[in-house]
């Protein structure tokens, strides 16, 4: 068993043994979010107080959009001056260039981000394709 902090009945983080027990670490009030749990219980797991049982997360199943808007967010793959960038922190750059009126690096910029949507919209279509 191990103990773990809940928060709006979901695992919010696991304690570690060293800090047990809680009370005596992290005080009284941070001590009543926390329970007892089975040692495969992992952070981000449901929790019911009226039961006491937990269980895994559902799977977090997303669109093809969805996958697409994360990857422009998450994914460095278009290298400017030296440094990897998110399509996302790309188009932040370009904002930039463009308010100054530096359109021919704003151009460069455009043509990346361009490069690397449709990249990545190959890697993640709406719909699968028949082979």
């Amino acid at each position: 068993m191990k103990a773990v902090r809940v928060q709006a009945n979901v695992v919010a983080e696991i304690i570690p043994d060293s800090a047990l027990p809680v009370a005596d670490w992290y005080g009284a009030a941070f001590a009543a979010q926390c329970v007892e749990a089975p040692d495969y219980v992992a952070q981000g797991w449901q929790y019911d107080p009226e039961t006491g049982d937990f269980a895994a997360p559902a799977p977090n199943i997303q669109t093809p959009a969805q996958r697409r808007e994360a990857a422009y967010d998450n994914d460095k793959r278009i290298n400017w001056e030296g440094k990897l960038l998110t399509v996302t922190g790309a188009a932040q750059v370009w904002a930039y260039y463009a308010a100054e009126g530096d359109e021919e690096t704003a151009a460069a910029l455009t043509a990346l981000i361009a490069e690397a949507k449709a990249a990545i919209r190959a890697e993640i279509p709406d719909e699968e394709v028949a082979t």
